[in-house]
């Protein structure tokens, strides 16, 4: 039997292995989130979208001169076809690309789960999508203010708050999409065509399935641009819980088989 003090000796000798709080795996996960965004490759992608998504509304809002017809453009261009297209981007690798460059398996070996590991990049995700969405907003809000057109600071104000469940709700489709396969942007611009473009139009019940649909829902609320979109928001509660449970089912969806499936050796993942 060893004496008392080697036993001592040798408990204080092992490593211990302690397990990072939800902050402290969110703060890294952000960390590495927005210095990969704002890396040389990144960069002049996110000036074109910050800044070249308002010039061509400003160009269009020109001859508008009105702010109903440019916030309308702003909301057909931005709101339901660049935004939901960026977070089909960002999203969709959100897993992948971190296992293509090891950075997730650097992660993993750490004691964190796989769907800490998962929401804390989609959280980290819709925080960086969100930030760029309330910039390209206030430069399409620039444009508006440029040209003279009164009341356009409510609507800006309208389209960034309504900006947080359009970035929830498609950054979790989106990471689903991702999990489901590599040809994620196919499947997303099929998905978007199918359900939110064609679905959508459909005036029966199977239009709530058309995530834009609740989202019009949202932003007829606000009378600087409801009046303008010539729509009433019967049941606006209903579309934002509808928002969030396509949400939580897609997130939920996405951790059960990030979970359970193996991809980093799987044929698709390989180099």
């Amino acid at each position: 039997m060893k004496p008392p003090t080697q036993s001592v000796r040798a408990t204080e000798s092992q490593p211990t292995t302690t397990c990072p709080g939800p902050l402290q795996i969110g703060w890294a996960l952000w960390h590495l989130t927005w210095r990969n965004q704002l890396s040389w490759r990144q960069s002049p992608v996110l000036v074109l979208h910050i800044l070249g998504l308002p010039l061509l509304g400003y160009l269009r809002a020109s001859s508008l001169l009105s702010l109903g017809g440019a916030m309308l453009f702003t909301i057909d261009l931005y709101t339901y076809l660049a935004l939901p297209l960026f977070c089909l981007n960002g999203f969709g690798g959100l897993v992948r690309d971190d296992l293509q460059e090891d950075t997730a398996c650097y992660i993993l070996t750490r004691p964190i789960r796989r769907w800490q590991f998962l929401i804390g990049r989609y959280g980290s995700q819709a925080l960086w999508t969100w930030l760029i969405a309330t910039l390209t907003y206030g430069a399409f809000g620039c444009t508006w203010w440029i040209l003279g057109m009164a009341n356009w600071l409510p609507a800006m104000l309208a389209l960034m708050i309504v900006a947080i469940p359009t970035v929830l709700v498609y950054g979790a489709i989106s990471a689903l999409l991702g999990l489901l396969t590599r040809k994620y942007l196919v499947l997303g611009l099929i998905y978007g065509f199918v359900i939110e473009f064609g679905v959508g139009q459909i005036p029966t019940n199977l239009n709530s399935l058309s995530m834009t649909n609740h989202l019009k829902d949202l932003l007829a609320l606000y009378p600087e641009i409801g009046e303008h979109l010539a729509r009433d928001p019967e049941q606006p509660w209903l579309s934002l819980s509808l928002l969030m449970v396509a949400t939580l089912l897609s997130l939920g969806a996405s951790c059960l088989l990030f979970s359970h499936r193996e991809y980093l050796h799987a044929e698709e993942m390989t180099r």
